[in-house]
């Protein structure tokens, strides 16, 4: 049997900690066999007595993640049927996750990287018993997640999402020198916010306190918010090759020989525009950023109330993407490979809205004080993860505005209706 070490753990179970130590951070990371022995601090000899090749290592970390993962949901839907339980499983899964965020991160790479990741992650969940799937499950003989319940589906989306971001929000607090309060009262004011929304995040007096928006309001905006095809002008090739190559390849295909090859001309020919793959990709994407903007700006000036900036907001991002699709598997491929920060300016923080925020913000009765562009990205990735989810469900465009007005009520006014309070 293998000797512990003074923290009680096998040599075997420090290679797996070691090798997901390197999901540190949200963006893919490889790693050789050599990196690995050095993390562990043993010889890389060593490390082929308890896994033959990285491959075994990479398996046995899936391994570990889908059990780990595939509990924490079982102890949520066993306890879900008991009165007053509910809350406080999903405070343990939000400090679970705070204090593991490399489990985050590795599901995150993995679905960038790996081509049927999802599928097979569902897959493996309904093996090990996991039931509630958040509103979608495997149709029966079928590769392809389908939809069950919309809103469970959306909720679990506005979930995750937010918990992902406020994670990486505290680490960066840390990170800076802020005081973070511990793991379980950090999980109580997340999950406090989920339920109860910024209604019961924020005193009334705050700007983000709800302002109600009748559904015929719904209506004007939604109408103000959409885009002609005629608007915005016609996509890079290049781009769009780009976007052609990451779905077909995953990020880790990507090469300026098979981007070439999707545009039927030379390598050479794409170096007379640009230096090398990251400048040309960072280039097209600001372009795209830019234009996008540029319709938010204009869109959010008819905005009666923070609410409607919000929506209007959310809103309009959606449209573009809908008509620009490229722009998600793109921005995507940057933000897993890049240790630039691309997207630091993406955000207008002109608005008279935005500026109406407190900055620094303290964010959801946390403690954390974050920037009013934090926010505002928050509220752009909420965007992202719904068309990104919406689209490889193959859901039509009704039904992805529908879901989005789903989504901002939670945002609003929590999801409290549907999971009990303590």
């Amino acid at each position: 049997m293998a000797g512990k070490s003074a923290s009680g753990k096998t040599t075997k179970e420090r290679i797996l900690d070691a090798a997901f130590s390197f999901c540190n951070e949200p963006r893919f990371r490889s790693f050789s066999m050599a990196d690995l022995a050095a993390k562990v601090g043993i010889s890389k000899a060593a490390i082929y007595r308890h896994y033959k090749d990285k491959d075994a290592v990479i398996a046995a970390m899936y391994e570990r993640f889908v059990e780990t993962l595939a509990e924490r949901l079982r102890s949520l839907e066993a306890q879900d049927d008991e009165p007053g339980v509910s809350e406080q499983m999903f405070v343990a899964l939000v400090q679970f996750f705070t204090e593991h965020s490399y489990y985050i991160n590795y599901m995150l790479s993995n679905l960038c990287v790996r081509d049927q990741f999802e599928r097979r992650l569902v897959a493996e969940m309904t093996a090990r018993g996991v039931k509630n799937l958040g509103g979608y499950e495997l149709a029966l003989g079928g590769d392809v997640p389908v939809v069950r319940d919309v809103r469970r589906y959306v909720r679990s989306i506005y979930c995750g999402v937010t918990i992902f971001i406020v994670i990486k929000l505290r680490e960066k607090w840390i990170a800076g020198g802020g005081v973070a309060e511990p793991t379980e009262t950090f999980a109580r004011s997340v999950v406090r916010m989920l339920l109860g929304g910024l209604k019961r995040s924020v005193p009334a007096w705050h700007v983000l306190y709800p302002d109600a928006i009748s559904r015929e309001r719904f209506a004007e905006l939604d109408a103000l918010c959409a885009i002609g095809a005629d608007v915005p002008p016609p996509e890079d090739r290049i781009f769009t090759a780009l976007a052609n190559v990451i779905v077909k390849y995953k990020f880790v295909g990507v090469t300026v020989d098979k981007i070439a090859a999707e545009l039927n001309m030379a390598k050479s020919s794409l170096y007379e525009y640009f230096d090398n793959k990251n400048q040309m990709i960072k280039s097209l994407i600001e372009r795209e950023l830019v234009m996008v903007d540029t319709v938010v700006t204009e869109n959010v000036s008819a905005a009666r109330n923070f609410s409607e900036y919000m929506y209007i907001l959310m809103r309009t991002r959606l449209s573009y993407y809908m008509l620009r699709p490229s722009i998600i598997p793109v921005g995507g491929w940057l933000l897993q490979t890049s240790t630039d920060d691309v997207f630091k300016d993406e955000q207008d923080l002109s608005s008279p809205w935005v500026k109406k925020l407190p900055d620094p913000l303290v964010l959801f009765g946390t403690g954390m004080k974050v920037s009013p562009r934090h926010f505002v990205s928050w509220l752009s990735a909420l965007s992202v993860a719904l068309i990104v989810q919406w689209t490889n469900r193959a859901l039509d465009q009704n039904g992805l505005g529908d879901a989005l007005k789903i989504l901002f009520d939670y945002m609003e006014y929590g999801i409290d209706k549907e999971v009990k309070e303590v």
